[in-house]
C-alpha cells in the first residue's frame, strides 16, 4: 500500500493501478493521508536543490548534433507484457531512487577524527500524525501532516481563495475526543504553511481528534472558538 501510495503521489500510475488508486482516494482516508505525506516528502526534496541555469550554448550544440545523426533505426516492441514489465521496473526504479534520497536527506552522516569509515545507522522512525481534510464537491481540500517530536505543522491547502469573503481567511481546529474546538491559527488561503506548534497545541494531537476549517474574520484571530460553518473537516490517524 505504501509503494501505491508512492507511485500515486508521482504520477506514475496507468490503466488499473491508476483506477485502483483513483477508487483508494476517495474511500479510504489513510490510504490519502499517506498519498498526502508522500507528496509532501517529494515536494520538500525538490525544494533542497538550487535551479541552475545552462550555458547558452547548449541548446546551440544539442540542435547541431540532431542535424548530424542519420535517420534512426526503430526496433518495434513485440510485446505488450514486456512493455509492461518495463514500465513496472522503471516505476519501482523511481520508487527506489525517491526512498534513498528522503534517507540521505533525513540521515546526520559523520566520521572520525581517526578518519576510520563508520557505518550510518538509519534513523529509528518517529510516529507521524495526518488528516486529509474532505470539504465535499464544493469546499476547500486541506492535507495536515505533524511531527510530534519536532512539533513541525506541515498543511496544504487548495480551492479556498475563490470562496472566501473580504476580511476573512481559514482557520484551523483541532477537536479532542470529548473536548472543545482549539484554534492552530489561520492558514493562507490556497499553497503551503508551515510553523512549529507549542507544547500544549501539540497535547492536543492524537489519533481519532478531528481537524476542521472554518472562513473566521482575520483581524480578531485566533478566535477562543468558530463562528461560522465548518467546510473542511477530517481525522487524525497515526502511522
Amino acid at each position: 500500500m505504501t509503494v501505491l501510495a508512492a507511485e500515486t503521489a508521482l504520477g506514475l500510475l496507468e490503466g488499473d493501478d491508476l483506477a485502483r488508486a483513483s477508487r483508494l482516494l476517495l474511500s479510504d482516508a489513510q490510504f490519502a493521508a499517506m498519498v498526502e505525506w508522500w507528496d509532501l516528502q517529494f515536494n520538500d526534496l525538490h525544494g533542497d536543490f538550487a535551479d541552475i541555469q545552462a550555458p547558452a550554448d547548449v541548446l546551440q550544440a544539442v540542435r547541431s548534433r540532431i542535424a548530424g545523426l542519420d535517420e534512426a533505426v526503430v526496433t518495434p516492441v513485440r510485446s505488450s507484457a514486456r512493455q509492461s514489465l518495463l514500465q513496472r521496473v522503471a516505476t519501482l526504479a523511481a520508487i527506489a531512487l525517491g526512498a534513498v534520497l528522503m534517507l540521505l536527506v533525513g540521515m546526520q552522516l559523520g566520521s572520525r577524527d581517526s578518519g576510520e569509515p563508520t557505518e550510518a545507522a538509519a534513523p529509528a522512525p518517529t510516529p507521524q500524525y495526518f488528516a486529509a481534510l474532505d470539504g465535499g464537491e464544493t469546499g476547500p481540500s486541506i492535507s495536515a501532516r505533524i511531527d510530534p517530536e519536532s512539533g513541525q505543522l506541515n498543511v496544504r491547502i487548495e480551492g479556498a481563495a475563490n470562496q472566501l469573503e473580504a476580511g476573512r481567511a481559514p482557520e484551523l481546529w483541532v477537536v479532542p475526543a470529548g473536548g472543545s474546538p482549539q484554534s492552530l491559527g489561520l492558514l493562507p488561503a490556497d499553497g503551503s504553511f508551515s510553523r512549529v506548534l507549542g507544547k500544549a497545541e501539540i497535547n492536543l494531537i492524537q489519533e481519532g481528534a478531528t481537524m476542521a476549517v472554518t472562513f473566521e474574520e482575520v483581524v480578531s484571530a485566533p478566535h477562543p472558538a468558530p463562528t461560522s460553518d465548518i467546510v473542511a473537516a477530517g481525522t487524525i490517524i497515526r502511522v
